[in-house]
């Protein structure tokens, strides 16, 4: 867990100072690796070790492809939902297009509702 507590705080310092200077691309570059890759392996780790003082066993490994996959799922939600909300507005302005807009937003309206049943099976 030390490593990852030192890269913990190494890219929290270097987040900290791309924030003060203005420099958002990194700083949210930064903070995404600080999300998807430190905190949940940390996350993991003393998870296993709650799981071994708990039951006195050591708990196997933790599988990385599962927490990948749901934020690959949940990265897929919010951007069906920003199309459909976009579509909305665009739906409320112009009715004329609404034949092609309708099924645009049907299209991406029940990918939505599938990624809310993948996510739900995780």
């Amino acid at each position: 867990a030390i490593p990852y507590h030192k890269k913990q705080s190494y890219l929290h310092a270097i987040l900290r100072e791309a924030a003060l200077a203005g420099k958002r691309k990194k700083a949210y570059q930064l903070a995404r690796e600080l999300m998807e890759e430190v905190v949940p392996a940390l996350d993991a780790i003393y998870d296993q070790i709650r799981e071994w003082e708990k039951t006195g066993i050591v708990p196997p490994p933790p599988q990385p492809n599962e927490f990948k996959r749901g934020v690959e799922t949940m990265k897929k939600r919010e951007t069906l939902r920003t199309r459909i909300l976009k579509l909305n507005r665009l739906l409320a302005g112009k009715l004329l297009e609404l034949d092609i807009c309708f099924s645009r937003y049907r299209d991406w309206l029940s990918s939505l509702f599938r990624n809310y049943r993948e996510f739900d099976a995780l």
